[in-house]
């Protein structure tokens, strides 16, 4: 039931992952969420700190694509601000957008990783297709409130994985850092 759902690994922060680790397992190509794992939720000022992980995972020769169900108008500005595509209302965690992105950059779920901060969009989207998936904390409190409902089922799902071995302590307890 929950292998759908379970990430390969957690991370706090896009920032801490490591681009040249990623090209070292394998990865070639990554998905990125926008809200609360690029920017703040709705916010379209991207960091310079996320600017150079961007940088510094294109110079390793990582393919890199958004994938967010956010508005095209804020999808299109860091998109640009980056210089990488990007596909907005997205409808993750359905295949059609992430099958996209792989078009996009020419790349295989295999070999491609997905970074977002949630389990039932970014997480089920990429393992649906075999991806390696990792969830980070939101980089933000504000959110939709539906999100916020989903949180609460987040949480209970990841304690159950943690509970029954599918995450490690280590995972488990850097997801919930921040609360």
């Amino acid at each position: 039931m929950f292998s759908l759902l379970c990430p390969k690994t957690c991370s706090a922060s896009v920032l801490d992952i490591e681009p040249r680790n990623l090209r070292l397992q394998g990865i070639e190509a990554l998905i990125l969420d926008v809200d609360n794992t690029i920017v703040e939720w709705r916010g379209e000022k991207v960091s310079n700190s996320m600017k150079r992980w961007v940088s510094a995972a294109l110079a390793e020769d990582l393919k890199v694509c958004i994938v967010s169900n956010g508005i095209s108008k804020q999808v299109a500005a860091i998109s640009k601000d980056l210089s990488v595509p990007a596909i907005a209302k997205a409808g993750k965690p359905t295949k059609r957008s992430f099958l996209k992105a792989l078009k996009i950059m020419d790349a295989t779920p295999q070999k491609t990783a997905v970074i977002g901060d949630q389990v039932f969009t970014d997480i089920l989207g990429g393992n649906r297709l075999g991806m390696h998936t990792i969830l980070i904390n939101p980089v933000g409190k504000q959110e939709l409130k539906t999100t916020k409902v989903m949180r609460r089922l987040e949480k209970w799902t990841l304690t159950k994985m943690y509970k029954k071995g599918l995450i490690s302590l280590r995972s488990y307890q850097t997801r919930f850092s921040n609360e």
